[in-house]
């Protein structure tokens, strides 16, 4: 005799372990969606972040050139050099182009660290932000004038007989 209550399975198991696969795979390409887009505005800011700190830098020492003495019609650019400790003390954020908003710390010293002159409106300590950070090398030279042999030099690079040699620095953050 049959009761009409028979036993059985209302879900079967594969059907189960199909379902759980299914959310597990939806899981990590949800996942995987939201490291991209976290990723991709990341870098979006770095960028941003490099291209102010990179405007403000080549600003600095393009607003105050150096005056070339007895080599000026000898066909000579003189590529990072710049009176840039004149130009900072006096620079605003809007003259090196760094957005309001934008904080900045900008300096220009010794390549030893020494003498250094801060910009007053960039002279925030950065934070535990993410920092972008510009550091160039330029000569200075003593009355913004500059003969031939001394440029040389300094541009070779030996800091021993180039004392006009400034390193400035930008750092740029949110």
């Amino acid at each position: 005799m049959k009761s009409g209550k028979e036993k059985g399975q209302i879900f079967s198991i594969d059907f189960v372990i199909a379902a759980a696969l299914i959310v597990l795979a939806m899981g990590m390409l949800l996942n995987f969606y939201d490291y991209s887009s976290n990723e991709a505005k990341e870098n979006s800011v770095q960028a941003e972040l490099n291209a102010i700190a990179l405007t403000a830098s080549n600003l600095a020492l393009e607003n105050s050139p150096c005056t070339p003495t007895g080599f000026e019609t000898q066909g000579y650019s003189l590529e990072g050099c710049s009176n840039a400790n004149t130009a900072i003390q006096g620079a605003t954020k809007q003259d090196l182009m760094i957005p309001e908003g934008i904080n900045c710390n900008v300096r220009s010293s010794d390549p030893d660290g020494s003498n250094s002159l801060q910009m007053g409106q960039c002279s925030q300590a950065a934070g535990e932000q993410d920092v972008t950070s510009i550091q160039r090398n330029f000569v200075s030279p003593a009355g913004g004038t500059i003969d031939k042999t001394t440029y040389e030099k300094c541009v070779n690079g030996n800091p021993a007989i180039c004392p006009a040699k400034k390193v400035l620095q930008v750092a740029i953050w949110k």
